[in-house]
Order: C-alpha cells, then sequence, then structure tokens
C-alpha cells in the first residue's frame, strides 16, 4: 500500500473517530434537553425506575407530548367514571377510552409508568372534566378529594347541623364557609320564590342521599340541595299548598314544625291538620321545636335541640317563640322531609287543636279537640 493511501486511511479514520464523537455529543445534548423538557412536561420520574426505563419513557412521551398536553374543546358537563377494585391500568385506561375521555392510551399508560401513577389511582367513583387534558385527566383520577362520596341530609336538621356533618364527612373543610353560602338570600340559589330580603335557604335544603365530590364549592352544594327541592316540590304540590292558604315559603316554616314534632311518619298528615286548624283559628302554634330552634345550642347537652324545656325556656323572647306568638314563625327551623312537606299539601281532615306524646313512649300521639280534653290525656 502507498504511503498516499495509508495516509488516506488515516485521515478518514479520524474523520470517522470525530463524526462518531461529535454524533454522541449530539444526541447527548439533544437527551438532555429532552429530559429536562419532559420532567417540565411531566413532572419527575418514579424513583424506582431504572436509568433505561427512564430513558425509553421519556422517548416515548417525547412523541407522545402533544396529544397528552393537549385540553379537549366538548361541551360536556363533568362525567361521572368508576375505577372497579383491582381493575388493570390497560381495563382502566380502556374504559377512558370508550368514554370518549382520552384518545391516547398508549401514551397515557407511559406516563402513568413514567411518574408512578399506575400505583396510586384510586378505585371507585370520580367526577372528572372532559375539558381536562389526558394527563390532567390522569392525576384526578389519583387525588381523593375527587372521588364522590354518598351523603345524606338527614330530615329535621338545621342549617349548622348540616354544615357539621359535611365537615365530618369531609366534604367541606370549614362550618363557616358552608353557612356562609347557606346564609345568603334564598332568591340567590331558589328563582320564582316570593319571600322577604332577608330569607336564606333554611328550610329547603332537601333531606336526600347526594352523590357529591369532595371538591365541590359550598355554593355549589347550596344549590344541589335546592334544585333537588325544586325538582321534588312540582307545581301540583305548591297549588295544594295555596288550597291550605299558604304560600310555598310558609308552607316550608309549617312542614319544619310538623318535622320536629313527629317521630312516626304516618301521623304528619294529622300534626298538620292540627297545625292548619289552629291558624285558621287564629290561636298561638305553641310548638315546643320552635323554642328549641330560638334557644339555639345547648352547650350542656351538647344539641341544637333543647329537651325538655323549662319554664324558663318558654318565655323566651324570641319571634320564633310559638307559645307567646300567633302565627308562623319568621323562617323555618329546619330542612323538613318531602314527607312532611307532603302533609301540608295533602293534611288529614280533621276538627283536633291539641295533641301530646301517647304515654306508652310509642312515638305516637294523642289527639284532642278542646283544652280540657286534652288536659285529661295527661300521662299519670
Amino acid at each position: 500500500m502507498s504511503k498516499t493511501s495509508k495516509f488516506l486511511i488515516r485521515w478518514l479514520i479520524f474523520f470517522v473517530i470525530v463524526a462518531i464523537f461529535l454524533g454522541i455529543g449530539f444526541i447527548l445534548i439533544i437527551g438532555i434537553q429532552n429530559h429536562v423538557q419532559i420532567q417540565d412536561i411531566f413532572g419527575p420520574p418514579d424513583p424506582e425506575l431504572t436509568l433505561w426505563q427512564k430513558g425509553y419513557y421519556e422517548l416515548i412521551l417525547y412523541w407522545h407530548k402533544n396529544d397528552l398536553i393537549a385540553h379537549q374543546s366538548t361541551p360536556e358537563a363533568s362525567i361521572e367514571f368508576t375505577i372497579q377494585p383491582d381493575e388493570s391500568i390497560r381495563e382502566i385506561l380502556n374504559q377512558l377510552q370508550q368514554a370518549q375521555l382520552i384518545s391516547d392510551p398508549e401514551g397515557l399508560r407511559v406516563y402513568l409508568l413514567y411518574t408512578g401513577l399506575d400505583k396510586r389511582l384510586l378505585a371507585g367513583k370520580h367526577r372528572i372534566d372532559p375539558k381536562l387534558s389526558q394527563i390532567e385527566i390522569a392525576r384526578a383520577l389519583s387525588i381523593q378529594s375527587n372521588l364522590i362520596v354518598q351523603y345524606e341530609i338527614l330530615a329535621g336538621w338545621r342549617l349548622e347541623e348540616i354544615a357539621d356533618s359535611l365537615v365530618a364527612s369531609g366534604i367541606v373543610s370549614k362550618q363557616e364557609d358552608f353557612l356562609h353560602s347557606a346564609q345568603k338570600p334564598l332568591s340567590f340559589y331558589f328563582s320564582n320564590i316570593n319571600t322577604n330580603q332577608e330569607a336564606i335557604s333554611e328550610g329547603f335544603l332537601l333531606p336526600d342521599v347526594y352523590l357529591i365530590s369532595h371538591q365541590e364549592i359550598s355554593e355549589e352544594l347550596v344549590q344541589l340541595f335546592i334544585n333537588n327541592f325544586q325538582k321534588q316540590i312540582t307545581p301540583p304540590i305548591i297549588n295544594e299548598f295555596r288550597s291550605q292558604g299558604l304560600s310555598l315559603y310558609e308552607a316550608v316554616i309549617l312542614a319544619s314544625i310538623v318535622q320536629r314534632e313527629t317521630i312516626i311518619k304516618d301521623e304528619m298528615p294529622m300534626i298538620a291538620s292540627v297545625y292548619l286548624n289552629r291558624l285558621n283559628a287564629d290561636m298561638k302554634l305553641d310548638s315546643d321545636p320552635t323554642v328549641q330552634y330560638a334557644l339555639g345550642f345547648n352547650k350542656t347537652q351538647k344539641t341544637w335541640w333543647t329537651n325538655p324545656l323549662s319554664e324558663k325556656d318558654l318565655q323566651i323572647d324570641s319571634p320564633y317563640n310559638t307559645y307567646l306568638y300567633k302565627g308562623l314563625p319568621p323562617s323555618p327551623i329546619c330542612s323538613p322531609s318531602l314527607e312532611a312537606l307532603l302533609a301540608i299539601a295533602y293534611p288529614a281532615q280533621s276538627d283536633y287543636f291539641y295533641f301530646r306524646a301517647a304515654c306508652d313512649h310509642s312515638g305516637r300521639h294523642i289527639f284532642s279537640h278542646t283544652y280540657q280534653e286534652h288536659l285529661g290525656q295527661s300521662c299519670p
């Protein structure tokens, strides 16, 4: 081989080596930039991944990033999505795709593996906003506060008791936040209702079982409960209230009294008839629960409903004290059940004006036409 040929071969080898090093350097620079970009977009990788897995997943995410971070344009409201216990990642992703919440299940699977979210998806029912990007949906499925829980408002609770229960259930963080929303004017939530401007939502948060996510804000909760009231109390029922001489608001006030006076549901129409008879006769209602409402929280008994009431309690000077003032109290005293509201719409037909608890402790009542008869029904 000639000297010239050897010289050319050496230079060729040199250029090849330089090219290789330059190529490696370029790849390293691109890799580092890609690594930084991927972490900026998707967050840090799962520390349990090997170096090879991190590099492989980052390469896949780089090619899928546009699909994974794009926000979807859809007019649809939130969608309920359920993850079953022990459901595999592929099964979850298939269901998300079928629900049209994601379009790139393979890319999202790699994202879950890269971040470790595959181990943190929560079984249960979630409320998902379909406008979220695919990685935001994945993150939402791993957040406890996005889970939908069953929550029940019990009949006869006043606003403060509902607020306490919402805090205890973990649905709201502060009682004051819910009360602030619930004590806004009723007209803020309820269209087409005629009442005074000071009226709040007391009495209109219909007792029922609700599906609620922890992320609901207080105003949305109040609106949810009132919407259920509006759905259940239909125009024909409101017309029946009017036939009793009551507006919708007055009917809710009276139903709240019936609710607190009654243990046995089938007695509600009869107790409603007693109070309607008293109103029509211009008599005082003489209702213990209205006094309990006026007294407020009893720190000794740790209840909002003081029991028993003393003679001093019955003398409290409050517009809610129906032993002192005729007519209905200014507002409802609790959330009446649908049964109590229907008892006002469809009361029993009676000429009773009095009732008292039966002596057998059954929770039932004995009804009387006159005060003398009522006194004669006292327990020995």
